[in-house]
């Protein structure tokens, strides 16, 4: 009797997930790229200041505010996360849109802190200092404005799934929603732990 031979083929894996774990690479190496932009423009900010004789840098008062705000949002998107994991599809929602408040909060604490800054004549050509908190402090705006448009996008959704039995049913056994929840909080608190790197980077050069 002839043997059939038996060929184990490997499991695949679906194509959604592959397609997470893509998403989970892109992310990182988003962050690594960000922290080498970050961490060089703050070496070339301290060489500026040693060998410049024209630096004058100050710290505007509402950026501490701002280091507050930011740092309850991170809480509020933790509290978010918990809902998730519990499978409690309103709790999410409303602590998603407290983080998101507070990001907006954040952009306009921001926003007026460069508005105080002009008012005093320090303009983003004024002294090359105010030039590298302008220009830190606008690509950290820029990241969190991004991370709210996708915060918003989560938050419609879930919104609507609020309004769907089924969907809410199944809330926290969607592979691929829990991993777009994951990529958003890793980003978020990122953004965050920058902030408060740039607070206490800026904090002590002004007084330093």
């Amino acid at each position: 009797m002839e043997k059939k031979r038996i060929t184990e083929r490997p499991a695949q894996q679906p194509l959604k997930v592959l397609f997470a774990d893509k998403q989970s690479v892109m992310l990182y190496a988003l962050l690594t790229a960000l922290s080498t932009i970050f961490l060089f423009t703050s070496a070339a900010f301290i060489y500026t200041r040693v060998f410049s004789a024209n630096f004058q840098f100050h710290l505007p008062i509402i950026f501490h505010a701002n280091t507050a705000i930011i740092l309850a949002s991170s809480f509020a998107l933790m509290q978010a996360i918990k809902a998730q994991r519990d499978d409690n599809e309103r709790g999410y929602l409303q602590a998603m849109g407290v983080t998101f408040l507070l990001g907006i909060a954040f952009l306009v604490f921001q926003t007026v802190g460069w508005v105080e800054m002009h008012r005093q004549g320090m303009t983003l050509t004024s002294n090359i200092g105010n030039s590298y908190l302008y220009m830190l402090s606008g690509l950290h705006f820029l990241h969190v404005l991004g991370g709210l448009g996708v915060m918003s996008y989560s938050i419609f959704k879930s919104y609507r799934r609020l309004h769907d039995p089924v969907q809410e049913l199944i809330f926290s056994t969607d592979p691929n929603r829990i991993t777009r929840i994951r990529l958003l909080a890793t980003y978020w608190h990122f953004v965050d732990v920058l902030w408060v790197y740039l607070y206490v980077f800026f904090l002590v050069n002004a007084f330093v």
